[in-house]
């Protein structure tokens, strides 16, 4: 049997969903399967920008999936803790949040405002993801201001 398909309500099984959890854990690459979750979004959200972040062991969330930036490699440095820019209140409300201009969005700390307009980044939603009762990863989709917009 699958250590995937162990289910964790059967009677006498629940001890069996740690063993489960540290398997599973342990094979799959975080980062990886956040660059896919990002690229597998991408096409189906229709954003001009798809970003996944996901907690790492110090409680950051680090932004390790990037589909359609501009500027990759600054994307993937992105930590944040919540209260940090969209990501960090979509952590600290726990719950799904949409600006229309992250820019010039008065709710919005200012961590992220400089790459914010070096990737043109207009309206944004951000989701967090919950499983156990935790924010595990958060799921950014974004659009590009109109160039013609003054940033």
């Amino acid at each position: 049997m699958s250590a995937i398909s162990w289910s964790t309500g059967s009677v006498g099984r629940g001890w069996l969903a740690s063993v489960r959890d540290a398997i599973v854990l342990d094979l799959v690459d975080p980062p990886a399967l956040a660059q896919r979750a990002a690229q597998a979004l991408h096409p189906t959200v229709g954003m001009s920008f798809t970003g996944v972040a996901i907690r790492g062991e110090s409680g950051l969330f680090a932004m390790h999936g990037v589909a359609g930036g501009r500027h990759d490699s600054v994307l993937h440095q992105i930590r944040l803790s919540p209260g940090q820019g969209l990501g960090g209140k979509v952590v600290a409300l726990r719950e799904p949040v949409l600006v229309t201009d992250y820019v010039t969005d008065p709710a919005i700390t200012t961590h992220f405002r400089e790459l914010a307009i070096l990737e043109s980044l207009g309206s944004m939603a951000a989701v967090p993801v919950i499983a156990g009762g935790d924010v595990m990863p958060i799921s950014c989709d974004i659009s590009r201001r109109n160039p013609s917009m003054p940033s």
